[in-house]
């Protein structure tokens, strides 16, 4: 009766143990599993893919290019004589082609620098040739691409 009570014994304690192993590689797997994934501290959107599944990437090298959510602005020219008009947090509205509504952005920086007119500006016209460059922050749900060329209207 002692013997079977010994081999009962060892059989929990070996249940016991082999209960513990598994939770053991368990955690490994899992944090293998989460050193294989990538996450973002901020939300974004994938703008461009560096790397396919299967091509060899070095350490330290980008996979993707990321472009967060609120990241979007315009970026757009004043001449000096308008300058006045403008301030920082003042709406503004941003039309593209294709769209039939306007969007609404609000104007996040002045530079208080001029700078010849680049040489590439769409524009209808371009009068002055010392300009300020303004940038206009996008809400986050717009669906515009970077590099859009775009018309800006005063409100």
């Amino acid at each position: 009766m002692w013997r079977c009570l010994r081999v009962r014994e060892q059989a929990q304690l070996g249940a016991a143990a082999a209960y513990e192993s598994a939770q053991a590689t368990q955690t490994v797997a899992q944090w293998r599993l989460e050193q294989r994934t990538v996450h973002t501290l901020i939300d974004a959107r994938v703008e461009q893919v560096f790397q396919r599944q299967g091509e060899f990437v070095n350490a330290g090298s980008p996979v993707v290019a990321l472009l967060p959510s609120n990241g979007l602005k315009v970026r757009f020219f004043m001449p000096q004589a308008k300058l006045p008009s403008l301030t920082v947090g003042q709406s503004i509205e941003v039309f593209s082609d294709g769209s039939s509504m306007p969007l609404t952005a609000n104007i996040s920086y002045i530079s208080a620098v001029a700078e010849f007119t680049p040489p590439v500006i769409y524009s209808a016209e371009v009068r002055d040739k010392l300009v300020f460059m303004v940038e206009a922050s996008l809400p986050s749900n717009t669906e515009l691409n970077p590099g859009l060329p775009v018309d800006v209207s005063l409100q």
